[in-house]
């Protein structure tokens, strides 16, 4: 079912009702198990976009053209929720002598404010968040105030 609702929300390749209902006739035909109604397909599809709550805008192009943009913080947060695609999110930027991700770039990690890179780090072991700009502690018992949270080299230890 994943893969006929992708093909019917391609950009590019929008097909008719009767596109659907032919492709579902042929899986039937071809006896493939589990091939659902096409009233079925569709209530999957509604039930689908209302578990997952992503807001489309509408935009106009500088020259005028239409076009809809997902909402970034809907998908950002799915991303964030799927166990599949977690472990593999760069929460804090990387400062590295290559830059092969967007992570790694300047911008992000000289140029943009670190208070809106990583305002808080989240300190896993003892459950305890430091912010920027507050007086911690360090192990040393020397006192701190952190400025940004950086890592130098991926998944590895907050700087």
């Amino acid at each position: 079912m994943f893969l006929l609702d992708m093909l019917d929300n391609m950009p590019r390749l929008r097909l008719s009702t009767d596109h659907i209902k032919f492709v579902l006739w042929i899986l039937r035909e071809l006896r493939v198990d589990g091939v659902p109604s096409f009233k079925a397909f569709r209530k999957m599809q509604a039930k689908s976009s209302t578990l997952t709550n992503i807001q489309t805008h509408l935009h106009w192009s500088p020259i005028g053209n239409v076009f809809y943009q997902n909402s970034v913080p809907n998908l950002l947060a799915l991303d964030w929720a799927n166990p599949e695609t977690r472990p593999y999110i760069e929460e804090y930027p990387i400062r590295s002598q290559t830059v092969s991700e967007s992570y790694h770039s300047r911008k992000w990690t000289h140029e943009i404010d670190a208070e809106l890179q990583a305002p808080m780090w989240a300190a896993h072991h003892s459950r305890k968040h430091y912010f920027l700009g507050e007086m911690a502690a360090l192990s040393d018992g020397r006192r701190v105030v952190p400025l940004a949270w950086f890592r130098y080299c991926s998944h590895g230890e907050v700087c």
